[in-house]
């Protein structure tokens, strides 16, 4: 969906530490490849996107946002 390769670490509460990880990635945008980023720590490529596929959910994306305007705000 992101059209980003996917990644795994194998430790306690991975799935915290993969999105605080995408999170520190994506806020510094540094210049190099997140798996360069991250060279010296044990995450492991698992999976590679079909931009292909990525490019059917981009094109739902303006489908999806009138959905989502159409939900009532929170009280």
């Amino acid at each position: 969906m992101f059209a980003m390769d996917a990644y795994i670490i194998n430790v306690p509460d991975s799935a915290a530490l993969g999105g605080a990880m995408l999170a520190r990635y994506v806020h510094y945008n540094p210049s190099s490849s997140y798996s360069d980023y991250y060279r010296n720590t044990s995450i492991e490529k698992v999976a590679e996107p079909d931009l292909r596929m990525s490019r059917i959910y981009r094109e739902m994306l303006p489908d999806l946002t009138a959905l989502f305007k159409l939900l009532p705000e929170k009280p």
